[in-house]
């Protein structure tokens, strides 16, 4: 495999960024679209390592989670008191975090973007499992906040529980 760019990295912590903000922006995921659970799949696939997609690729995946976050939270982008609910990760945070906890938020990625490769074929198959995309969202929004290592090892548990075969 090909060396990846610094460039084509920074696009996909961007992409991990927004997909975390995205996690945020719902409130509750029954009021996540088919569209919402396609886009958070999509851009999880795409920061995988493995992933092999172009720049312009990865910004127009940036964008349409952006935009998603948008019809979610449609008022956040005019707050005038900003609280941070749909604003994007800064995945320096996730890089410069004690190492037990950046292992293990590093791990729940790894198995969030194996989940979604699973969902994407699973959809192809028209075999779609949709029980897994509030396992989704609440993994992503956990790496968001500083958690401890015990909650997060809680999320790591469920999270390789649903891995789907």
């Amino acid at each position: 495999m090909a060396e990846k760019n610094d460039v084509t990295v920074r696009l996909q912590d961007v992409l991990t960024g927004a997909l975390i903000g995205l996690a945020r922006a719902i409130d509750d995921p029954a009021v996540a679209s088919a569209e919402t659970w396609t886009i958070m799949t999509e851009g999880l696939m795409a920061t995988a390592p493995d992933a092999c997609l172009s720049d312009a690729a990865l910004e127009t995946l940036i964008q349409n989670v952006r935009a998603e976050k948008a019809r979610l939270a449609p008022g956040c982008s005019q707050c005038m008191a900003p609280c941070g609910r749909t604003a994007d990760y800064d995945m320096q945070a996730l890089w410069t975090a004690e190492e037990e906890v950046r292992a293990l938020k590093l791990r729940i990625l790894t198995d969030l973007r194996e989940i979604a490769a699973h969902i994407t074929h699973a959809h192809a198959q028209q075999d779609e499992k949709t029980d897994v995309y509030p396992l989704l969202y609440e993994a992503l929004f956990k790496i968001g906040y500083d958690e401890s290592t015990e909650a997060l090892m809680t999320t790591v548990r469920k999270v390789e529980g649903t891995k789907l075969t």
